[in-house]
């Protein structure tokens, strides 16, 4: 007799599920915040707090937007939101209230979960009384709901399952426009992409993972945090960045999997050879953020002794990975096949990756010509919020169109050549020029404005403006646009150098020939 198929769940069972296998296993520990929660703790918690979220009005389908640094109150809201058929949308913890205000405006949210020292941010958002303000860590904002009141909540389940189908996750990645686009995540989708991070991560059944991102980054809770979570592992917060403080972390949990933040890749190989008995229980330590020199990813990878783990992947792909390398292809490159690290690896399981012609069609796979990465596959993201046309070009046929350009090789070994809509990638940070770019041209003075990434030592690349002043604004120099920038942008995206030019440099077309901008960054140095 056929097995009946495996059936798929919402993200909120994953607690219960560890719970009735391992009910006092640790499912997070923050050491910042000297804190740890078995699997029955988070499970009760975040049953109480789901039931909170719906008592204060909310309902299934509605969007709760968190302002947060990483912390335990973070994942509970996480998890709660998943259990009550809530979305959650992510604001990076690095924006201001400008950028934040656009999220929340166009997700529509229905309550804030803030941060109390972005409480000045909050002031200046002028948010209606529609929506609703929970604070973390303080009293400073005036009419918020302390978090710990929704701790409080009734336990029991917070009303009937979401659908796998229905939206978890709201997360917003910029486009061409300058305006961020919802990525609408689903539960289905977020289960398949831990269904195969667990596996190209070679994590084991309970593994233990340390965490040393920010959970406002979108893609980070749905890669690394609730892929542990779904092999009823431990969850580390380490609440460092540090990579000798991140060895030891490692040594004390005895971690099996930890990622390596792109600007500090020298740091971090240079602590692994220097405490190579602290990282003895990782399985894999990934780096998959930023556009890091191959040199550099060879020396990582002989200070693992072959346990890195490179990949290339996008909000738009529930924030996994689409490719991945293996514990052979490093075995390879460390036993003289060092090229294999230029690349970021052949298609994860169940999924396609296909270098395509402006016509559609595949190109061959030859290591040579370069063509638009596709991607079809369990974990695609079910459009874009509100933007139907854009998520018509997106998903043309069912297949993603990722605008990034590659090749493959013969053996399926993809090679990024550009990013995607000249994203800048500063720090593991993603950047949109065009973002900055309309900024800028709300600064009195400005005619026009291109913003490239140049190279840079530490941070991969570095963010950098041309500005072209108007006629009559001789004022109007780089100290002023740098200020702008800093009182508008987070600070990732603040230009670090800027050109005042007479005019940009433009093709046949008329639009702005970005590789001759960053020509005239590197001729002045």
């Amino acid at each position: 007799m056929p097995r009946p198929p495996a059936r798929d769940y919402p993200i909120g069972d994953y607690l219960a599920r560890a719970r009735a296998t391992a009910p006092g296993r640790t499912a997070v520990v923050s050491v910042p915040e000297h804190r740890a929660l078995t699997y029955a703790e988070l499970d009760e918690v975040t049953d109480r707090v789901g039931n909170a979220l719906l008592g204060l009005g909310l309902r299934p389908g509605d969007r709760l937007a968190c302002w947060l640094r990483t912390c335990l109150p973070y994942l509970e809201l996480y998890l709660a939101a998943a259990k009550a058929g809530i979305a959650i949308v992510p604001v990076n913890e690095r924006f201001l209230a400008a950028e934040a205000g656009y999220l929340l405006a166009d997700a529509d949210a229905r309550m804030l979960a803030v941060d109390s020292a972005l409480a000045p941010e909050v002031d200046r958002l002028g948010l209606d009384d529609g929506v609703r303000v929970v604070e973390v860590g303080g009293a400073r904002i005036a009419g918020a709901l302390p978090y710990e009141r929704l701790r409080e909540g009734a336990a029991g389940r917070p009303g009937p399952p979401p659908g796998v189908d229905d939206l978890m996750l709201l997360g917003y990645t910029s486009g061409t426009t300058g305006f961020p686009k919802g990525a609408e995540i689903t539960h289905r989708g977020l289960l398949n992409i831990n269904r195969s991070n667990a596996l190209v991560y070679r994590l084991p059944m309970g593994s233990v993972g340390l965490y040393t991102g920010s959970m406002s980054f979108t893609a980070t809770v749905p890669a690394f945090i609730l892929t542990h979570l779904f092999l009823a592992g431990t969850v580390v917060l380490g609440g460092t960045r540090d990579a000798d403080a991140v060895t030891r972390q490692a040594a004390e949990h005895r971690a099996d999997y930890l990622s390596v933040p792109p600007p500090m890749v020298d740091e971090y190989a240079a602590a692994f050879r220097r405490h190579p008995e602290r990282i003895g229980t990782l399985s894999s330590v990934l780096q998959g953020a930023g556009k890091v020199p191959a040199d550099k990813l060879v020396d990582l990878n002989e200070s693992l002794s072959g346990r890195l783990v490179l990949g290339w992947g996008m909000t738009e792909n529930s924030g996994g990975l689409a490719t991945a390398t293996s514990a052979r292809d490093h075995a390879r490159a460390l036993a003289g096949e060092p090229e294999l690290m230029e690349t970021v690896g052949t298609a994860v399981p169940g999924t396609v990756v296909r270098a395509v012609g402006p016509g559609g069609a595949e190109l061959p796979r030859d290591g040579t010509s370069v063509g638009e990465l596709t991607i079809e596959g369990p974990a695609l993201m079910a459009g874009y919020w509100r933007n139907e046309a854009a998520s018509e070009r997106a998903l043309r046929g069912g297949v993603y169109h990722s605008g990034d350009l590659a090749t493959v090789d013969p053996d399926g070994y993809v090679r990024i050549v550009d990013r995607r809509d000249d994203l800048i990638v500063s720090g593991g940070m993603n950047v949109y020029p065009s973002e900055v770019e309309r900024v800028l041209r709300g600064l009195a003075g400005v005619a026009d404005v291109a913003v490239v990434g140049v190279p840079h030592e530490r941070w991969g690349q570095a963010v950098v403006a041309a500005v072209v002043p108007s006629a009559g604004s001789p004022r109007l120099g780089p100290d002023d646009v740098v200020g702008y920038c800093r009182s508008t942008l987070a600070g990732f995206k603040k230009p670090v150098r800027v050109l005042m030019v007479p005019e940009l440099p433009r093709t046949v077309a008329g639009k702005v020939a970005r590789p001759e901008v960053r020509k005239l960054f590197e001729e002045t140095g």
